[in-house]
């Protein structure tokens, strides 16, 4: 009997990898990728530089400009270095975004001249496209998600209450946009901000949906998993006390053995009822899942008591009762296993169901999660790396004699105003993105060392 009682630990060892195993898997399958991430933000970047070159030409091609013979060349070197930023994006991300900035300069003159001579009313109904634009393609994200959140009710599938509420409050800031474009009465930023609004209460939805189906991917996973080892082990547990008692009546086993064997597998039953206790949270209140945990739990702590009067019962010399208290544990365990089958086999279609389902539906709030994240931190990223080659170029022309003084000054002054802008919203983020924050830093040091240069001359 002596190799049983290391049984006992070996199944609840067991019982328990199958209760927390899912936590260490979801870590592993949830993790982010940080070279997919660069990647994005640097299709993004590149995106936002074609955006800028090709729209302000295509405006251009629209209403009969002509770029002349002088600045052609510039136009030319820039659509060739976009060409190269998007070849970079895979294979060199920080070089796509390099080069997607230096394009944007390239073409910088071009852009004035197209500015300076389209008709005064282009740039303003422009401004009006764009926005109708951004404004019905977070329409369409929100009706996506609320399409998505429809077909979770039908299922019955839970879901964070705040999600519905987030995406009625972004449709509602996007209406109202509309609705100012489409009065002809409205102010740019007023609508800006109505549509940035919106933007952060569609991009903590998606976040908030996803954390959410994701809690309920490793219930899942615990209730299905843990539910399969558990039903095998107690099984196994029964075998090992069925052999007890079949030696117990034939006089065969060592009784010292047999009281440390049964004392053992009440511990080890206690324990295993205590998990399952502190877990009830992990199946909705009253589903068929909880009640077969709770069922399971019970007999668990009945069983582990008749298990510890057995042991009692053989130090007293009495046999016969502790081979009744055995079998007693032993038909409360079997008992329960048939009862709580019952309800899981309910569960079970649903929870193979969710097992389906509930990947695919993550993968995809994941993924708009990571390009709403790298959509925000490529325009970042390109305004931040405009702001910065503008600076330098200044700064060259300053030294050649070619800008003054109180130019330079007054470019690092507004420089200097919208990195402090910048740096205080990212600082409010959960997690501001560590590097960008630390190269505004460096600009804006730089900034005052070259203040601190033009003072002393």
């Amino acid at each position: 009997m002596a190799v049983d009682k290391y049984v006992v630990t070996g199944l609840l060892g067991i019982i328990l990898i199958g209760l927390l195993a899912p936590y260490f898997a979801s870590a592993q399958v949830y993790a982010g990728d940080r070279d997919e991430m660069r990647k994005l933000v640097a299709e993004r970047v590149v995106n936002i530089a074609k955006g800028k070159i090709y729209g302000l030409l295509n405006l251009a091609e629209e209403n009969g400009l002509v770029i002349p013979a002088n600045l052609t060349n510039r136009v030319d070197e820039a659509i060739s270095i976009l060409a190269q930023a998007e070849a970079a994006i895979d294979t060199d991300p920080n070089e796509a975004i390099r080069l997607s900035i230096k394009a944007t300069l390239v073409f910088a003159p071009v852009a004035r001249y197209i500015l300076r001579n389209l008709p005064a009313d282009v740039i303003p109904e422009a401004n009006i496209i764009r926005l109708m634009n951004a404004i019905n393609v977070k329409l369409g994200m929100v009706e996506r998600l609320n399409n998505t959140v429809n077909w979770l009710d039908e299922r019955g599938i839970p879901y964070p209450d705040e999600v519905r509420t987030l995406l009625d409050e972004a449709y509602e800031s996007l209406i109202q946009a509309k609705s100012l474009l489409e009065s002809g009465e409205y102010n740019t930023s007023d609508v800006a901000h109505l549509v940035g609004e919106a933007s952060m209460k569609i991009g903590l939805a998606t976040k908030t949906l996803y954390r959410g189906l994701h809690r309920d991917w490793v219930k899942v996973n615990i209730i299905a998993q843990a539910g399969i080892r558990m039903h095998t082990n107690l099984k196994r547990m029964v075998n090992v006390l069925n052999r007890t008692i079949i030696m117990l009546d034939e006089g065969a086993a060592n009784v010292t053995e047999v009281v440390d064997l049964l004392n053992g597998i009440a511990d080890a039953l206690t324990r295993l009822a205590d998990i399952i206790d502190r877990h009830m949270g992990v199946a909705p209140e009253q589903s068929n899942a909880s009640i077969a945990m709770g069922i399971i739990r019970d007999a668990l702590y009945d069983a582990s008591d008749l298990l510890r009067e057995a042991a009692s019962y053989l130090e007293e010399g009495d046999t016969d009762s502790a081979i009744a208290a055995i079998q007693a544990a032993i038909d409360i365990i079997l008992d329960a296993i048939d009862e709580a089958g019952q309800y899981m086999s309910e569960a079970r279609i649903k929870i193979i169901k969710l097992r389906e389902i509930l990947p695919q539906m993550m993968d995809r709030l994941r993924d708009g999660i990571r390009r709403m994240v790298a959509a925000r931190m490529g325009g970042l990223i390109f305004r931040v790396g405009l702001i910065e080659a503008s600076l330098h170029a200044a700064y060259n022309r300053y030294n050649d004699g070619h800008l003054s003084k109180e130019a330079l000054l007054s470019l690092l002054d507004r420089a200097e105003n919208i990195l402090n802008i910048m740096l205080e919203r990212l600082n409010k983020m959960p997690r501001p993105p560590q590097v960008l924050v630390q190269k505004i830093n460096n600009l804006l040091a730089w900034i005052q060392d070259v203040r601190s240069e033009l003072s002393g001359s």
